[in-house]
């Protein structure tokens, strides 16, 4: 049976130039239609995933995200991730976890930026890497998450993996404070001078966060 989309030597010397732009429309529009399909398909996945391990059924969160994570949804990843992490519907795997989690993160992903960076930090289920922390910890606070702007904070009063710096303390601290409503830059502001700390609130002020990722909608069960 002949193609619709293949011509053979008749078709072309038969067909007009009106049906094969007819005939181009019609396949961009099932390339169309499946797209869209495949997307619905994935968010529906999706949800069902999260919704799964948020109400502690880890096996089933498992079962929906994995195949999600394989075809590159960054949350689906980041859902994989932790599980591997934690021990969550399958057994506990570092290196499975890093992995998953530096997919989601390389795509842009906040949360998976913090998680990678929390595992790299602590050093508990792999070798602690402090300079592979600050890295991710830094992609994630600028782009405003406040967790990760804290652990930023934190990393520069002490000089953890980054040169000791109380000046960029400070600063990711008020904005991590700003985002999060939370008050916790005392410890850092009382080591300080009145010239450094005017110094970090200039920076604050002039900060703008930098978007690596689109931010997945809610859908419409979730609103």
């Amino acid at each position: 049976m002949k193609s619709h989309y293949v011509l053979d030597s008749s078709d072309r010397r038969n067909i007009t130039y009106v049906e094969v732009i007819a005939m181009n429309r019609c396949a961009m529009l099932l390339s169309a239609l499946l797209a869209i399909a495949l997307a619905y398909s994935a968010e529906a996945g999706l949800d069902e995933g999260l919704a799964a391990h948020r109400s502690g059924d880890f096996q089933t969160a498992f079962r929906e995200l994995l195949p999600l994570a394989e075809q590159g949804v960054a949350e689906a990843q980041l859902g994989v991730g932790v599980m591997y992490s934690d021990g969550q519907g399958v057994a506990e795997d570092p290196s499975e976890a890093v992995k998953w989690l530096r997919r989601a993160a390389e795509q842009g992903l906040a949360d998976a930026q913090l998680s990678l960076a929390n595992m790299y930090f602590l050093g508990r289920q792999i070798p602690g890497d402090p300079a592979e922390a600050v890295k991710w910890y830094r992609r994630a606070a600028e782009q405003g998450h406040p967790q990760a702007q804290f652990s930023l904070a934190s990393v520069y009063s002490v000089g953890d993996g980054v040169g000791q710096d109380y000046v960029l303390a400070y600063m990711w601290c008020t904005l991590s404070d700003a985002g999060s409503g939370v008050r916790r830059c005392d410890r850092v502001v009382d080591k300080m001078t009145e010239e450094q700390v005017v110094r970090a609130k200039a920076l604050a002020s002039k900060f703008v966060p930098r978007q690596e990722r689109i931010a997945r909608p809610p859908s419409e069960t979730a609103r």
